[in-house]
């Protein structure tokens, strides 16, 4: 099966461990001989110019639709499938990453750890995001996902989106009305989690884990909490976040996986 894969980032003021993220996709894409192709910011291109005026400064959104269309543009360049990654996905152990699906389409299994204000750690149960996404040529998701997330652009108010209206939001209502496939071999770390990677991994380590239920291969990194912090948290960020990468790819996610060893795999990823 040819298949291409896609990610987007700027092409300047690159922090440090974003680019270890898209080398190890890179080199994961070459290694399981997939096309691999990073584009810049004409990517937004892709984005009709309507959605982007409707957004405003919401780019979330607009990267949302953005990649259904460079997605389609490659399927129809002679890809058989096509496969997204989030530019702050990093594969830490490749040999685990899997993409393969009986529906044709898959989107990620999320399980959120997160931090409440009293400071007690609080984990969410299972939902679903786009960070990572898998499509077939000519499977309907891939059309029907991108016409109605322009239908939620076109009736929201303008400047006012939602930052995950068309991602997690959109795709976990949707699964309320039907099964969505999921790839359950990608975790998502939140700033917290990885303060305790980057510290050797314990307590939270062994919680989020557990909640998630699956051996992980990579994981997305929240990069939107890097966006939306002042530049002394952003330096704070990209110091633990080049140490818990670290010890993410010396360790080739054990320091996670090996919670694993006595839980057996568990076949579904029911919300």
């Amino acid at each position: 099966m040819k298949t291409i894969v896609l990610q987007s980032y700027r092409t300047s003021n690159i922090p440090k461990w974003i680019s270890t993220c898209l080398s190890t996709v890179a080199g994961w894409s070459k290694n399981s001989g997939f096309d691999y192709v990073l584009t810049g910011d004409e990517f937004f291109d892709y984005a009709p110019a309507w959605t982007r005026e409707r957004c405003g400064k919401q780019i979330f959104p607009v990267t949302d639709i953005a990649r259904l269309y460079l997605i389609k543009d490659y399927l129809s360049r002679g890809y058989d499938r096509a496969i997204w990654l989030d530019a702050d996905v990093i594969i830490f152990a490749p040999d685990l990453l899997k993409i393969e699906t009986k529906a044709g389409y898959a989107f990620s299994h999320e399980v959120m750890l997160g931090e409440l204000a009293d400071g007690r750690i609080n984990i969410s149960g299972p939902s679903i995001n786009n960070a990572v996404m898998v499509f077939e040529k000519d499977h309907p998701m891939l059309d029907f996902y991108r016409f109605a997330t322009e239908a939620i652009l076109e009736h929201a108010p303008a400047g006012e989106i939602e930052r995950t209206a068309v991602g997690p939001k959109f795709l976990v209502n949707l699964h309320q009305a039907m099964p969505i496939e999921r790839l359950t071999s990608v975790g998502l770390f939140t700033p917290r989690l990885m303060q305790d990677i980057a510290t050797g991994g314990k307590q939270l380590c062994a919680m989020y884990a557990n909640k998630f239920g699956f051996p992980m291969a990579a994981a997305n990194l929240c990069h939107f909490t890097h966006h939306f912090a002042n530049s002394h948290k952003r330096q704070q960020l990209d110091e633990v976040f080049e140490l818990a990468i670290n010890n993410l790819l010396s360790t080739k996610g054990q320091i996670m996986n090996r919670y694993f060893q006595s839980i057996p795999e568990r076949k579904d990823a029911n919300l």
